[in-house]
């Protein structure tokens, strides 16, 4: 969730640096972090996503309608794309391109969290699905028509792709405002986790705010450091994200079935602790064979695929044509 705030840091002040230099104005990439960090800050002195919920319902309809707007601005492009031609994928691209999936589909860190905060836990499950389901309506037009209208010249960040004009202006303002609403969002568990660590109180102090303060500082940080937005997605993707998204998951699914087996059961509570210092063999024995098959499969996935897009996330940060210079050693010529 830390990875995935900065990632969305860069990519917002990346979408403001285009947007006002169309109108005239140069501000520098870098310039643009530190200004929307600082805009940012209040709006993390939150409590929980309870506390917020109107942010996610902005951060949807802004998704969706710069979805929208992207492919028909894309769709209006196409037929002044004359001949389109495609890169041959090689292992290094498939790798990133999956690690880079992973990070957009990854919301899994931050779902304990929400089911903490619903009204009617029980349904958790149907909006963990419903979420999937638009996410991927979404994701797959967008980046569907970005693919066989610009090819080989489709950017890391397709708005750079878009024709000046009205409507590439809506989307960037769109998609910004999304992703300063995201930031308030993923960066929740974080500081959730934080405030425990250093038992800041609950309710709204003078330590909230220094303590949240300091998380989006090292935020900013991370951003200044590494203004290379693609790749540092694709590694936190194929690290951080992978482990959470395939393999954690599966663990606790493991671990907690086995709870459930001996709530069922009725044991006692000194047999119940008993039996979680049990083997893993025997943790899993309730589970059907065909289950822990497939479990294992996923985490086997998981592993290869983690460590291969994230190799190749790392070769291309340090790959001299990609390497760009943090904001604090030449601010202003560090971009993504």
């Amino acid at each position: 969730m830390f990875g995935g705030a900065v990632v969305f840091l860069l990519l917002a002040a990346d979408n403001m640096e285009t947007l006002v230099k169309a109108l005239g104005h140069d501000i520098s990439f870098c310039f643009w972090l530190l200004i929307i960090a600082g805009f940012l800050v209040p709006f993390t002195w939150f409590g929980t996503p309870k506390d917020f919920w109107l942010i996610a319902y902005g951060a949807t309809i802004a998704t969706a309608s710069a979805a929208v707007i992207i492919v028909v601005s894309i769709g209006l492009d196409a037929p002044k794309q004359k001949t389109v031609e495609h890169e041959e994928a090689d292992f290094q691209n498939i790798a990133l391109a999956l690690g880079t999936i992973v990070f957009g589909l990854g919301g899994h860190p931050a779902f304990p969290t929400f089911q903490m905060d619903m009204k009617r836990q029980k349904d958790f499950k149907k909006a963990v699905i419903y979420g999937f389901v638009i996410v991927t309506l979404l994701y797959v037009p967008v980046t569907s028509a970005g693919f066989f209208v610009y090819g080989k010249t489709l950017q890391a960040n397709v708005l750079n792709n878009l024709p000046s004009g009205g409507l590439s202006y809506a989307v960037l303002l769109l998609v910004t405002i999304h992703l300063l609403l995201a930031i308030v969002i993923v960066i929740s568990p974080v500081i959730q986790e934080v405030e425990m660590v250093l038992h800041v109180p609950r309710g709204f102090t003078w330590k909230r705010c220094v303590s949240r303060f300091l998380v989006v500082a090292c935020i900013l940080f991370v951003a200044e450091t590494v203004p290379e937005f693609n790749s540092l997605l694709s590694l936190i993707g194929g690290s951080s994200l992978t482990m959470l998204d395939f393999i954690c998951p599966i663990l606790f699914y493991m671990k907690l079935h086995k709870m459930k087996q001996e709530i069922n059961g009725k044991v006692t509570p000194n047999q119940s602790l008993e039996a979680l210092q049990a083997s893993w063999d025997e943790q899993t024995e309730h589970i059907p064979l065909w289950k822990r098959v497939l479990n294992y499969e996923i985490m086997c996935i998981g592993v290869i695929a983690g460590v291969a897009a994230s190799m190749s996330a790392i070769i291309n940060i340090v790959s001299p044509d990609s390497f760009s210079m943090p904001c604090y050693v030449n601010i202003s010529s560090a971009a993504t």
